[in-house]
């Protein structure tokens, strides 16, 4: 279940915003990226000036009320509290906005994306996503489709579990594991995702989605069909591969250094 609430708009109407508060302090949480504005509230800040609106007759009308209860005259006693032990006058002073707030975040838009998305992403995982975006090109994905088979090739010479993706290779967190020969108690999925940390890690390498994608599939994926990608030196990538993964090996009998790649990277 989550917790997280998302909207697509910061409220326009003092109706959409998000009523917080304790009792005495409150606010509307209008939303906003760039600009979170808050409508302040608290309970001393009210039209006019103090008034005492205690009920004089209160303290007399006390007993007989408490005399009606005794004797079942619950309708006299309804009654007689009404008019006595209400405050007066019955009009209240209505509340004054305490004032607004606006707060200003100084942010790159991939911190905001990240907030966006909802994901538990690292910034660089998301700042791949939009790059991979922005530096799409028909001539890049279709020098994508020869450079595949140049790198599976490069990386059959070491690996066998390796597979073809239309735009790139990837090797599932199944076939991850058949490349490791030593004993090990992690899972197949947190292999895949210790793998894909090593490679962030140690060489800036995103994998698609096993960084960025929590909850998603743990097959680790490299696209080559990006600007970036593109300049990639295949024999480098190649490399860099084959070095986190001999690193994977020496890493994955010692689950405390496993956490430690993922959660201190």
């Amino acid at each position: 279940m989550h917790d997280r609430l998302f909207y697509r708009n910061p409220a326009k109407r003092w109706e959409e915003a998000l009523p917080l508060g304790n009792g005495r302090i409150g606010a509307m949480a209008h939303g906003g990226v760039g600009c979170e504005y808050f409508q302040l509230n608290e309970d001393s800040c009210w039209f006019g000036g103090f008034r005492d609106r205690n009920n004089p007759d209160a303290k007399k009308a006390l007993p007989i009320i408490r005399e009606y209860l005794k004797n079942g005259q619950i309708a006299k006693a309804e009654e007689l509290m009404l008019a006595s032990m209400s405050g007066v006058p019955k009009s209240e002073h209505p509340y004054q906005t305490l004032g607004d707030l606006r707060i200003y975040m100084k942010h790159d838009m991939t911190g905001v994306k990240v907030n966006q998305f909802g994901l538990e992403a690292q910034p660089p995982a998301v700042l791949a996503m939009l790059n991979g975006i922005k530096n799409f090109s028909e001539d890049n994905l279709i020098n994508s489709l020869e450079r595949k088979d140049d790198l599976f090739e490069l990386l059959n010479s070491n690996f066998e579990n390796f597979e073809k993706t239309p735009t790139g290779v990837m090797i599932t967190p199944q076939g991850l594991s058949k490349e490791i020969n030593i004993k090990h108690n992690l899972s197949d999925d947190d292999l895949a995702f210790v793998f894909s940390f090593i490679l962030l890690r140690d060489h800036g390498i995103i994998t698609i989605p096993a960084v960025s994608m929590p909850g998603a599939s743990a097959t680790i994926r490299f696209d080559l069909s990006t600007e970036d990608a593109f300049k990639l030196n295949l024999n480098d990538l190649n490399k860099k591969i084959e070095s986190s993964f001999k690193k994977l090996q020496k890493a994955v009998s010692n689950e405390d250094e496993c956490r430690e790649i993922v959660f201190i990277s």
